[in-house]
Formats: structure tokens, C-alpha cells, sequence
């Protein structure tokens, strides 16, 4: 029972995650409103017109707090009858999971700062676009561009492996 009331406090925890995320609004050729936290899925020309609902730069991890001072007669029993684990393996287990926690998060601060450096970067490309004149600037904006491709698909394979790990940790602290 004891286990099981750590797993619903960690996924409660896990709550501002989702609130952490950047959700894009837009409209798309049928008129439908659309929804998503994935700029990639957003249609090239309707990127210029999204509007950011959701934006929090800092994300800090919740604080487990254990109660250590209640009275002898309210303590929980030492062994789990359910889990037949001891209280000192279910606190540990707690600790891993909230280093596993604090990693996701530093991974995904880590991944925003990707991604504007790659928002920032193609809001320059746009730009660049419309002053090309001769055969070589063409040429070398194109090959930016090779370039700025091959970081976007970079980051989408660090962002999907991302999500594969949040679904493992969220799976495991389910059960």
C-alpha cells in the first residue's frame, strides 16, 4: 500500500512536466484550431502566425519531504506485508527514482536550449533567405541550410529518445 501511494506522489510530482512544455496554437488550412508541443508538426507556412500558449523557462524539481518525527504508534509497519520489501528499500527505491526524476529534467532543460538556439537560428535563416542575390550566396546559404537540417534531425532523435525515457520512468512508477 505504502509503495503504492509513492508511486501516485511520483507521478503527481510529474504533473509540472507537462505544464513545462511549450504548447503551440495554430490554425491550420481548413480553418480547425490546432493544438501541439511539437513545432516540427506545425505546417512551414503556418509557422510564421503560431501563437505560444505555454512557456516556462525554469523547471525545478519537487522536493520529496518524509516525515521522520511522527509518534511510534503512527509509523508504518517495517516490513510492507504487500511488497515484502523493508521501509530502507522502499527509501532507496524513492531516492533512484528521484535521481531518474532529476535527470529527465536537466535532460529536457537541456533540449529547450537546443531548441531556441535552433528557433533563433532558422528566424536568421528566414532572413538570410530574402537577401540572397548571386549563384554563391545561394549556394552557401543552401548549405546552411544541409546544415541546420542535420541539427533539427539531431535534436528530434535526442527529443524522441527523450520521450521514450519520461514513458519508461512514467511505466515504472505506475506500477
Amino acid at each position: 500500500m505504502r509503495l503504492r501511494s509513492l508511486g501516485l506522489g511520483l507521478i503527481l510530482m510529474m504533473m509540472p512536466l507537462l505544464a513545462a512544455a511549450e504548447v503551440y496554437r495554430y490554425i491550420d488550412e481548413n480553418g480547425v484550431i490546432r493544438f501541439t508541443d511539437n513545432y516540427i508538426e506545425i505546417p512551414e507556412n503556418q509557422r510564421p502566425k503560431v501563437e505560444i500558449i505555454n512557456r516556462l523557462n525554469e523547471t525545478t524539481p519537487p522536493v520529496v519531504k518524509t516525515e521522520t518525527n511522527r509518534p511510534e504508534e503512527t509509523q508504518p509497519p517495517v516490513e510492507s506485508v504487500e511488497s515484502g520489501r523493508s521501509n530502507e528499500e522502499a527509501v532507496a527505491e524513492g531516492a533512484q527514482s528521484q535521481q531518474q526524476f532529476e535527470s529527465l529534467i536537466k535532460a529536457k532543460a537541456d533540449l529547450d536550449k537546443i531548441y531556441s538556439v535552433l528557433a533563433a537560428e532558422k528566424v536568421v535563416l528566414e532572413k538570410e533567405q530574402q537577401t540572397l542575390k548571386t549563384v554563391e550566396s545561394i549556394r552557401a546559404y543552401h548549405n546552411k541550410v544541409n546544415l541546420f537540417n542535420q541539427r533539427l534531425a539531431d535534436y528530434e532523435r535526442q527529443r524522441q529518445a527523450f520521450q521514450t525515457q519520461a514513458e519508461a520512468y512514467n511505466k515504472a512508477v505506475a506500477q
